[in-house]
């Protein structure tokens, strides 16, 4: 039987004020994520851009075919809207320089992914499947010279280096505030109380920013589920290679009036919700779009790692996550740090950082060496 949402639901997302002392991340890091369970997939971050020092409270959720509540986009959305909306405002600065006429630019991103063995058993696997670009573009220059500029776009944001590359990654283990040594894991050196919840006692307020779109002083609508039919099955998939695979979409419009993309990420057959997205490549009205996917990242992990808990039935409070990100320049690399607190052995604790690492299909992408395919079509409508 279907059930039809009659409204948009909006996630509790805003910009937010930080204090100084947490603006400083490390030396090289673009983006700081922090990440607090709330209830089980439910999960809130703080994502600070260094930056131009802005600060925005995020929500996150899985949907009902994995037992969510679907009060937030799933990581996945984040991390894929992430790379697509960078390719949508690339275009459009590209064009805007070489002052190109455009009326409409939009760009379709699909990624797979698969899963394998067991996570009651502790051996499943995450597998991330290639990805592929869809370029739309009503602009006044021949074909030749768009394909010119979506690769020149592509290579000068460096959108798909972390997964056409394996990107350097470290980790650190925190149990009840003691520091757990990850056998066979690069290791990160962090302190205790770095520990997003001994960091931000309180959830921070609101900043009011002046909307660019309706000149309005006003909270910018970042992120809204959009209403409609669902189906209630688990997300269509398909059997390869021994492995079930699902996919995600993100579908990117460029606003030329107020410079910023919108975007619409649906999981394949899914009881999931769309969820719209709006992202800023100046980062005022809305986080960057490599803020969306460098969050997305940590929410993926936070994710698995709530998800085996519960399959081990781990006596656990909600974990927490701390990830620095660099991504703009030099290397790109991530630095993630759980804390936990429970009565689990230290085995048991380094257990769940293992599994996270290997079924967070974000944290995969970074590892996999994927490849790309892209395809542009001139649009004269």
């Amino acid at each position: 039987m279907n059930e039809t949402e009659p409204d948009y639901y909006e996630a509790k997302a805003y910009g937010v004020n930080q204090d100084q002392k947490h603006r400083s991340g490390s030396a090289t890091a673009d983006f700081r994520s922090e990440v607090l369970g709330v209830n089980h997939y439910h999960k809130e971050g703080l994502l600070t851009d260094f930056g131009n020092g802005r600060a925005w409270w995020l929500v996150s959720d899985e949907g009902e075919y994995m037992g969510g509540t679907e009060l937030g986009p799933a990581p996945l959305m984040y991390w894929l809207v992430g790379m697509e909306a960078t390719i949508t405002a690339g275009i459009a600065q590209e064009m805007r320089d070489r002052q190109i006429p455009c009326s409409a630019i939009e760009v379709i991103l699909r990624q797979d992914y698969g899963v394998s063995g067991s996570f009651s058993k502790g051996d499943a696997n995450g597998f991330p499947g290639p990805l592929t670009v869809k370029v739309s573009l009503n602009c006044d220059a021949p074909q030749n010279l768009q394909e010119e500029i979506l690769a020149l776009t592509i290579r000068e944001t460096r959108v798909f280096d972390a997964v056409e590359k394996s990107v350097h990654s470290n980790f650190s283990l925190y149990t009840n505030g003691r520091a757990i040594d990850l056998a066979g894991i690069t290791q990160g050196a962090r302190r205790p109380d770095d520990d997003p919840f001994l960091r931000h006692t309180t959830k921070p307020e609101p900043s009011v920013t002046k909307s660019q779109m309706d000149g309005q002083t006003t909270l910018p609508l970042l992120q809204r589920r959009a209403a409609g039919t669902l189906v209630p099955h688990v997300p269509e998939g398909y059997e390869f290679d021994g492995r079930t695979w699902f996919s995600l979409t993100s579908t990117g419009i460029y606003d030329f009036a107020a410079r910023v993309v919108q975007s619409v990420s649906e999981l394949s057959g899914s009881r999931s919700r769309r969820w719209e997205f709006l992202s800023d490549p100046a980062g005022h009205m809305a986080p960057t779009p490599f803020g969306l996917l460098s969050i997305g990242v940590a929410f993926c992990f936070h994710t698995q790692l709530a998800r085996f808990a519960k399959v081990r039935r781990m006596d656990l409070e909600q974990p927490r996550i701390l990830q620095d990100t660099s991504l703009l320049t030099g290397d790109q690399s991530f630095e993630t740090h759980v804390f936990v607190n429970g009565d689990q052995g230290e085995e048991a604790a380094s257990s769940l950082v293992k599994v996270a690492m290997n079924t967070c299909y974000a944290h995969k992408s970074l590892t996999a060496e994927l490849k790309v395919s892209i395809d542009i079509q001139q649009d004269r409508s």
